[in-house]
């Protein structure tokens, strides 16, 4: 089963050329990965500064995120 995971986008500027292959780069202490779309949804991984990930979707603030063979959400 696959998990869907949703990161929160402030303060993480998008790279990238192309829109299917953009990436993020965490720019703060950590970035926590949340199995949901919701602030208080339980953590999946913890991503240290300077991590690249994978953006997979955007809905608002938040994205939907692939690192390191996890896909999380975070705040």
């Amino acid at each position: 089963m696959r998990r869907k995971s949703w990161l929160l986008a402030a303060g993480l500027p998008a790279r990238g050329e192309c829109r299917m292959a953009a990436s993020v780069k965490v720019v703060t202490q950590q970035a926590v990965i949340r199995k949901d779309k919701r602030f208080f949804a339980p953590s999946v991984v913890t991503v240290p500064y300077g991590e690249i990930m994978q953006e997979l979707a955007r809905e608002g603030d938040w994205l939907r995120v692939h690192t390191g063979g996890t896909r999380g959400g975070s705040t």
